[in-house]
């Protein structure tokens, strides 16, 4: 029996790779949007870190599926899933530093001076604000939303 949570609605057995395509990569754009509306709640290391995880496994499926199509749409949508991922994973990488630097310091017994977790925290919300400005651009790009209403890949 197949997980649950591998279940996408809509496939079968029977189904065309390019139908099936589409179903997946829409299914999962969709899930996208949904860790989008809830980063924009509540904008935690924790939800940052899961739409970081779910942009990822649609980029690689996208690589996977990618024979199946021709139309500059796919390409405009991979790009700029791997461009999501790359600024997602900058702003990651301020949120792990901001933990790294403070467990150095402890181990080591020394005191980290506050200006410098103030500039961590500094760029990690400057991080944070770009990446809400390109979701938002990714949300209500044309090419995205028509690729969320196609019924089959093209």
């Amino acid at each position: 029996m197949i997980p649950k949570k591998w279940k996408i609605n809509g496939l079968k057995k029977q189904t065309t790779l390019k139908k099936a395509a589409g179903i997946i990569i829409r299914t999962k754009l969709v899930g996208i949007f949904n860790l989008i509306d809830k980063f924009f709640k509540n904008d935690s290391d924790k939800s940052l870190h899961n739409l970081r995880i779910a942009v990822r496994k649609l980029r690689y499926t996208m690589e996977v599926f990618g024979i199946t199509y021709t139309n500059n749409s796919y390409v405009s949508l991979y790009n700029k899933l791997k461009f999501l991922q790359d600024l997602i994973g900058e702003g990651r990488d301020m949120d792990v530093m901001r933990i790294k630097v403070e467990e150095i310091g402890n181990d080591l017994g020394i005191s980290v001076p506050k200006n410098f977790f103030d500039s961590i925290d500094n760029n990690r919300m400057n991080m944070r604000r770009k990446i809400k400005e390109e979701l938002i651009k990714f949300k209500e790009s044309k090419t995205i939303t028509k690729f969320t209403k196609k019924r089959e890949a093209k």
